[in-house]
């Protein structure tokens, strides 16, 4: 747990240096996708998605369930996925997705960013 916490201390100190004055000045903040494949409900999400939230408009998109491992894995997706609304502290807008972490940031990618697509992608895996 302890790694974990200072990898997520590392990676939101890299993206805080990122963010130049220019990002600063646009007129609409930034959208944000966060996911992971710990689970929707996961800490270490949570804890991203509000530090994150500082920096523009956090949408999470992660699976329903923990699924540690499998990151890489779709799994089957001719079968319906059972998707529902969340709240997540720090996020606009949270789904859980009942399929693997890599269909759920296909699902936050091509449906959620679909209108609006996405300025930045983060994931916790």
């Amino acid at each position: 747990m302890a790694i974990r916490g200072s990898i997520l201390v590392l990676v939101l100190a890299l993206v805080v240096a990122s963010t130049g004055p220019a990002s600063l000045q646009a007129q609409d903040p930034p959208r944000i996708l966060v996911t992971n494949d710990d689970g929707w409900d996961a800490p270490g999400l949570t804890a991203l998605a509000e530090a994150l939230a500082a920096l523009g408009e956090v949408v999470v998109s992660a699976p329903l369930v923990n699924q540690s491992g499998s990151s890489q894995s779709l799994g089957s997706l001719s079968r319906g996925i059972d998707i529902r609304s969340v709240e997540i502290a720090g996020a606009t807008e949270g789904w859980a997705v009942d399929a693997t972490p890599a269909a759920a940031t296909t699902f936050g990618l091509r449906e959620l960013g679909r209108d609006r697509p996405f300025d930045r992608k983060y994931g916790n895996m």
